[in-house]
């Protein structure tokens, strides 16, 4: 069967000894996870999800299962740069991926990072549901 292949999958069937980008083929890769069960978290909350070690590529996303949280505006980031991996927004979707940080920021890291999201101080977080956040990590 013919078909098209992605870039990296191509460089790897067609050049011997191909070294493929971080995150991709032929990466080990570790997936970190964290969930919060929303319980009306006061404004200004920050809520420590995991840690990323040094040397990890991060390709981070999350979901909300089943509330929307409403009016209140969380970032995704580390101690002294909240917004790191993604600014402060409102997610009212459920069961739908939001991936949080953009393609500049999926490179190795040179310290240990503890990923946090933050509630900016708009409104509490809803009474119920949960947030799932995860990440995929590459390391050469």
């Amino acid at each position: 069967m013919s078909g098209d292949y992605s870039s990296d999958q191509s460089t790897v069937l067609q050049t011997t000894g191909a070294v493929v980008d971080p995150g991709f083929l032929g990466v080990n890769a570790r997936l970190y996870f964290g969930t919060i069960t929303l319980a009306s978290q006061a404004k200004s909350k920050t809520i420590d999800f995991f840690t990323i070690k040094a040397g990890e590529i991060p390709y981070i996303f999350g979901f909300l299962t089943d509330t929307s949280l409403g009016s209140a505006k969380v970032s995704v980031g580390i101690s002294g740069s909240a917004a790191k991996y993604r600014a402060s927004a409102t997610y009212t979707t459920t069961d739908t991926v939001t991936w949080f940080n953009a393609a500049a920021t999926h490179t190795a890291l040179t310290a240990d990072e503890e990923i946090l999201v933050s509630n900016d101080g708009t409104a509490a977080l809803p009474a119920s549901g949960e947030l799932r956040l995860f990440a995929i990590v590459g390391r050469h």
